[in-house]
């Protein structure tokens, strides 16, 4: 896939080195829903490589819009690797057909997203609020964008997360909304985005297990050995949802609001949590206070108890607005929509791809 560059040796002769990239030229943005890349990787001593990369937003090439999309990773690689053959003219044996239809792909990145039900007046104070909690390890992209989980040495190359307004975005997409386009606005106007991107360390260390359960590779005791996530046929029995709220657990996100609690509760506290507690809402840092056994002893008593988290960078307010722990939670995650089955918004899990045109939607 696209020009192929050959160098000629002395001693080996005339070999093929790399081939040139297709698609958009531009570097990569978040915003761009033209954005399609797909170049050959590995490519031998002959006119064709031994794999093909494609990079792009899967639901945004099949329906135009990824505010909403499925979890079927199986049918997305499918879709996107023929729709890359037919746009550029590449005729892939039935072989290799089948092996895109069972999944036989490999992953380099991939976003799990949840859309939760937001009031539009809070989007922000909630992000300050997730900012203000992570002192370190962030990046605000624009005001109402935070990413989480940058090093010393830059982004990290397991996952990072991204809390931010997805209308913002459709905005740009949309100048011009037809009426299923402002459907989708009025949705992501009450709502707000948080996006876990995995990337290419994390696929090469991690592992599914017979009944489904992702696990650390270097940290799996059982007999029978781990199906890599490396490959999109074995993501078939995991469970994304459930992956998705695991890792997000990972980030200081949910206890970046939370609420005081009563001085009934604090009564109700052992003498040491008691303490821990009053110091923390004074704004003391545990760390200096207490060893690390006694701060993770305190505060997961104080947790268990009532649901507060003392180990939060953040102090409560003494009536806050919104409980991050009471929306982020499955029950809270925007539904897809029952306009959008049947239409060009919604590309359902298992829909062929019949021709490179049928994707090309405008005005909707």
């Amino acid at each position: 896939m696209g020009a192929i560059f050959n160098r000629e040796d002395p001693n080996y002769g005339k070999y093929t080195t790399a081939s040139e990239a297709v698609g958009t030229k531009a570097k990569r943005k978040y915003d761009d829903p033209a954005y399609f890349y797909a170049r050959s990787l590995v490519v031998p001593d002959r006119d064709h490589a031994y794999e093909l990369l494609a990079d792009c937003c899967p639901p945004k090439q099949l329906q135009d819009h990824n505010f909403f999309g499925h979890g079927d990773i199986r049918s997305y690689a499918h879709n996107i690797l023929e729709l890359a053959a037919q746009r550029y003219d590449r005729r892939p044996t039935p072989e290799e057909v089948a092996d895109w239809a069972r999944g036989y792909v490999k992953l380099q990145e991939m976003h799990l997203c949840a859309n939760f039900s937001w009031d539009p007046s809070q989007k922000l104070p909630a992000i300050n609020a997730i900012d203000a909690n992570n002192p370190t390890g962030k990046h605000r992209d624009w005001e109402t964008c935070l990413t989480l989980g940058f090093g010393p040495k830059g982004r990290s190359q397991n996952h990072t997360c991204t809390i931010y307004c997805k209308y913002e975005l459709l905005l740009k997409d949309m100048p011009k909304p037809g009426p299923l386009q402002q459907r989708l606005l009025d949705l992501a106007r009450r709502s707000l985005r948080i996006e876990i991107k995995l990337y290419s360390q994390w696929f090469r260390t991690h592992g599914v297990d017979e009944a489904g359960r992702v696990w650390l590779a270097k940290t799996y005791k059982g007999e029978k050995p781990l199906k890599s996530l490396l490959y999109v046929m074995n993501w078939e029995s995991v469970d994304l949802d459930a992956l998705y709220f695991e890792l997000l657990k990972t980030y200081n996100i949910a206890n970046s609001i939370q609420r005081q609690l009563t001085d009934d509760e604090v009564e109700g506290l052992s003498n040491g949590a008691r303490r821990a507690y009053r110091l923390w809402l004074g704004g003391n840092d545990l760390a200096a206070e207490y060893c690390r056994a006694s701060v993770h002893k305190h505060a997961k008593e104080v947790k268990l108890k009532f649901g507060v988290d003392i180990s939060a960078a953040r102090r409560p307010e003494k009536l806050p607005a919104l409980d991050l722990g009471d929306l982020l939670v499955p029950a809270n995650i925007v539904p897809i929509p029952e306009w959008a089955y049947g239409t060009a918004r919604y590309w359902p899990p298992g829909k062929s791809l019949v021709r490179a045109e049928d994707v090309a939607i405008s005005g909707l």
